[in-house]
């Protein structure tokens, strides 16, 4: 039976996010790029110097923040602070894991 969390551990602890496979397959259908959570904080930055509309809270965006092959839906607001929403693994071979090593 299939989670509706991925764990993944980051020193001693684990960590559990809101799967969003469903999510993170549309984004990479539509074209969707996986940044590093950096470039990330940059564009947003970017964004809301551009946007200085109250309008705009977060913008959101799918990064990969470690090595244990999970992308992470973060939402990340004016100030450049992020969190994440969701999480999914990333492509590849025997990406599909009950643990995520960080």
């Amino acid at each position: 039976m299939f989670s509706t969390t991925i764990r993944v551990q980051v020193g001693d602890s684990v960590k559990e996010y809101p799967q969003d496979i469903a999510g993170y397959g549309e984004h990479i259908a539509a074209d969707g790029q996986t940044v590093s959570i950096h470039e990330a904080i940059r564009q947003a930055r970017e964004f809301f110097r551009a946007n200085r509309a109250e309008t705009w809270k977060a913008v959101t965006f799918w990064v990969w923040m470690d090595d244990s092959g999970v992308a992470y839906h973060v939402e990340i607001n004016r100030r450049g602070t992020h969190r994440v929403i969701g999480a999914a693994p990333m492509p590849g071979p025997d990406n599909v894991r009950q643990v995520y090593v960080a």
